[in-house]
């Protein structure tokens, strides 16, 4: 068995929490036609806040932690928080529009050992996805 499948098994088993999805911040640098939020400028929880929170679904015995936004690259902590959630022991999956990654920030999120990163593209056409983007 491998150890994912252990992992799922033994959450059921306990009734424990296994996945949350955290929406760390509303601010963008996108302005999608299809998007829900209304003003794309709230920071976000504070880091202190996230932190807490962390800690507080670690011992519920949540295994896998996903951080979403508007745009979490937005925020100038983002690292902080992705390596606290990483020393936490928490398997980390990101949404992202990706724009603001560049080649230091992709290396150092290769050393947090991220699970993934998700992201969409609207269209191989680069004219009808920056019109939706």
């Amino acid at each position: 068995m491998e150890i994912l499948e252990e992992v799922i098994e033994t959450s059921i088993k306990n009734k424990n929490l296994y996945s949350v999805q955290i929406e760390i911040t509303e601010k963008c640098n996108w302005r999608c036609q299809h998007c829900y939020l209304p003003e794309y400028q709230h920071y976000g929880i504070k880091k202190e806040k996230l932190l807490e929170l962390f800690k507080e679904l670690r011992k519920l015995g949540v295994f896998e932690l996903t951080l979403t936004g508007g745009e979490i690259f937005t925020r100038n902590d983002i690292f902080e928080i992705i390596e606290e959630a990483r020393n936490l022991g928490f398997n980390v999956t990101l949404f992202s529009n990706v724009s603001l990654l560049d080649e230091k920030k992709i290396k150092k999120l290769e050393e947090l050992y991220i699970s993934s990163i998700s992201c969409t593209i609207f269209s191989m056409r680069e004219k009808i996805h920056d019109e939706i983007a």
